[in-house]
C-alpha cells in the first residue's frame, strides 16, 4: 500500500536534512528511525489505515536521498523527487520568491 507524502512530512524530513546538514544531527540513523515512528504514530491518529512498510527505514533513506539531491543540485543523494520535495526546497531555501 503506497501513501504519498504529505506536506507536514516532507517539512519533517526537510528539517531533519538541513539540521544534519550543519552537523547539528550526528546520528542520522537515529533521527530517522525517530521521525518513522512519529509518522506511524501520526498515521494511526489520523486514522490513515497503513501496513508495515508506511514510512520505514528504506522510505526514511529513499526521501532523505531525494531531499539531498534537490539541495546540490543533484551532484549528491538520489533521482526521483517529487514535485512537494522540490518544490518545499524551492521555498524554504528562496522564500522572496512566488
Amino acid at each position: 500500500m503506497r501513501i504519498r507524502w504529505d506536506i507536514e512530512e516532507v517539512v519533517a524530513m526537510i528539517s531533519i536534512y538541513f539540521r544534519y546538514k550543519s552537523g547539528e544531527i550526528q546520528d542520522l540513523k537515529s533521527e530517522l528511525t525517530k521521525l518513522s515512528h512519529a509518522l506511524n504514530y501520526r498515521a494511526d491518529i489520523l486514522g490513515i489505515s497503513h501496513d508495515d512498510t508506511f514510512r520505514n527505514m528504506n522510505g526514511m533513506n529513499m526521501i532523505f536521498q531525494n531531499v539531498t539531491y534537490v539541495d546540490t543540485d543533484g551532484q549528491e543523494g538520489m533521482y526521483g523527487v517529487s514535485s512537494m520535495i522540490y518544490l518545499s526546497l524551492i521555498h524554504i531555501s528562496e522564500p522572496t520568491r512566488p
